[in-house]
């Protein structure tokens, strides 16, 4: 009945109110910080999974590529000892008909000797001449495609060098990525830690 106390008890009540409207206003302030704090840790963990599977990704690109330059260059050392071998081959050739040409056994085999003689050793003659042809066609393919080869080389370890490059920026970006994940773990921790006090 008193009008004091009245007065007294309804201030205290709202005094009770407007703390307990802080402390929930605090509450949700909190609870949305680790919402959020929840979320960046979320993202960063799926960042953190793609980043990886990229990493595997490119690795298996990598291993591709060295297998293909290390065939390349296997096939390069046949191609470089096939064309060794061609050359000695034309040179050698290229020897006897000089030392034909040199020594007058051509007129010899096409000169004074009956037409059969003549006829058979014309056409022992031509062999000769079409066996060089083809091991010149036979070096020269080699060379195309050891050119083609080199080329290809080429082409190989410049895509593994820029696989390569991909694969360092990737690595750097998963370091950042689990270092703001540790940052973010720390402060959603802090936020838990200090929400319980």
């Amino acid at each position: 009945d008193d009008p004091v106390s009245e007065a007294e008890t309804r201030a205290a009540i709202k005094a009770v109110n407007d703390e307990i409207a802080s402390l929930e206003q605090l509450i949700t302030s909190q609870s949305k910080e680790r919402d959020e704090l929840q979320a960046r840790l979320r993202a960063t963990d799926e960042a953190i999974a793609r980043a990886n599977q990229a990493l595997r990704e490119a690795q298996t690109s990598l291993d591709q590529r060295q297998r293909q330059i290390n065939e390349l260059e296997s096939d390069g050392f046949v191609l470089e000892r096939r064309i060794n071998d061609l050359q000695k081959t034309l040179e050698t050739s290229i020897g006897v008909f000089s030392v034909l040409k040199q020594g007058g056994d051509l007129k010899i085999l096409f000169g004074d000797s009956p037409p059969q003689d003549t006829e058979r050793n014309l056409a022992y003659f031509n062999l000769l001449l079409d066996q060089q042809l083809d091991t010149i066609d036979e070096f020269k393919m080699a060379i195309h495609e050891l050119d083609d080869n080199r080329a290809n080389l080429t082409i190989a370890q410049k895509a593994q060098e820029k696989v390569r490059i991909s694969v360092n920026q990737t690595r750097a970006g998963l370091v950042s990525q689990r270092s703001e994940q540790n940052s973010l773990i720390d402060q959603l921790s802090a936020s838990l830690a200090r929400d319980g006090k």
